[in-house]
This record gives structure tokens, C-alpha cells and sequence, in this order.
């Protein structure tokens, strides 16, 4: 009887442990993928353009609530050195995820991360070096966390701009009608990153008499 007895305590036990556990996980789970080839520009990552530089997949796992209302939160962190987050209160785009949804989110989707209008930041872009991005979700009824916190070592390396290899400065126009053919070198550190930036250069030319 005894032995009875120790048994269906431990079993209620075992219940009881179980129960508390489920209780105590994450409605939500995040996971963010990305493409390897990262910028410095917050700007870049919720460009049209560059769908797929990174992805995050929302999962909406409590299946007792029939919809979810949620906002992510991002944090960048470089030398243990947190220096851009989400503003509080956060007043991005409210997620409304219905119960075992799967959400997709990339390119323009991003924006209710990225966008500097929505975070506090030393540095509006990442710093060169390897920077922690972090991704949590709270429910915005009551403020709680209800995700795991997803993160991703971003590699940013600052490009520079592509260098004039010809003609050089000394270069002479011989003839009126002489054609001249420019020639850049770009960094090979970033090539697929370089191709979406933006250089400005200034060049002159003149006439020389020559008696």
C-alpha cells in the first residue's frame, strides 16, 4: 500500500513538474536566417531590393490563444558594448499572429526593425567588426516576453570606394575628338555590397596653351 501510494505521488509529481515546464515556455519562437553577405547600413536590410540579406520566421506556438498580438525587439551589440536598441515604448508594427501561424518576414517587412525612427542608437549604422544582432517579441497587451531571443553574428566591413586606375592625373588629352576611358578598381572585400553604394567624384579638365 505503501509502495502504492509512493508511486502515485511521484506520477502526480511527475504531472505537476511537466505542467509548470509547458507553462513556462515561449508562445512565440523566433529563428533569423541570413544570406552571409551583410551591411553596414541599417537602411539596406529593409530595402525592397535586398530581400533575403536577412529572414525571420515567427512561430506562433500557443495554440490556447486564438490570436497573438506582438512587436519585436532588436538589440546590436559589438565588444560586449549594446549601442543600438528599440526605442520604449516601442511604436513599430504590430504583429497579429494567430494560433500555430508561421510568419515570414524579409526585405520591406524589416522596416519595424531597422528603421532608425524606431531605435535609440550612439551609431546609426553597425560598426565595422562582428556585431550580435538580437530579435525577442513582447505580447503588447501585457508588455511580457513570449519568444526566445534570436540572434545572428553579422560580419560588417566598411567598403571603400572603388579607386581610379586610369587615367591618371597627369593624363593629356593629344586630340579634340580623343576618346578617354575611365577604369575603377573596386574593393573585393564586399563586392555584392559595393554594388549598392553610392559614390560621388569630381574631376577636371582644362586647356592648356602652348606657344
Amino acid at each position: 500500500m505503501k509502495h502504492t501510494l509512493l508511486y502515485i505521488f511521484i506520477i502526480l509529481l511527475f504531472i505537476q513538474v511537466k505542467t509548470a515546464t509547458s507553462q513556462n515556455s515561449n508562445s512565440m519562437n523566433i529563428n533569423i536566417i541570413g544570406c552571409g553577405n551583410y551591411s553596414a547600413k541599417l537602411s539596406d536590410y529593409y530595402s525592397p531590393k535586398n530581400a533575403g540579406m536577412i529572414t525571420i520566421i515567427l512561430r506562433n506556438n500557443d495554440l490556447k490563444e486564438p490570436v497573438l498580438p506582438i512587436q519585436l525587439y532588436m538589440s546590436v551589440t559589438n565588444n560586449l558594448k549594446t549601442y543600438i536598441q528599440t526605442k520604449s515604448p516601442n511604436t513599430s508594427k504590430i504583429f497579429q499572429l494567430y494560433a500555430g501561424e508561421t510568419l515570414t518576414l524579409t526585405g520591406q517587412d524589416l522596416e519595424c526593425i531597422f528603421n532608425t525612427y524606431y531605435l535609440n542608437y550612439k551609431k546609426s549604422n553597425f560598426q565595422d567588426g562582428q556585431n550580435i544582432l538580437k530579435i525577442y517579441a513582447r505580447d503588447t497587451r501585457t508588455g511580457k516576453i513570449v519568444s526566445n531571443t534570436a540572434q545572428i553574428l553579422l560580419k560588417s566591413v566598411m567598403i571603400a570606394p572603388p579607386k581610379l586606375v586610369s587615367p591618371d592625373d597627369n593624363f593629356t588629352i593629344e586630340t579634340d575628338n580623343q576618346f578617354v576611358n575611365f577604369t575603377w578598381r573596386g574593393d573585393n572585400g564586399g563586392a555584392n555590397i559595393a554594388t549598392r553604394c553610392n559614390y560621388r567624384y569630381k574631376f577636371e579638365l582644362w586647356k592648356q596653351n602652348i606657344n
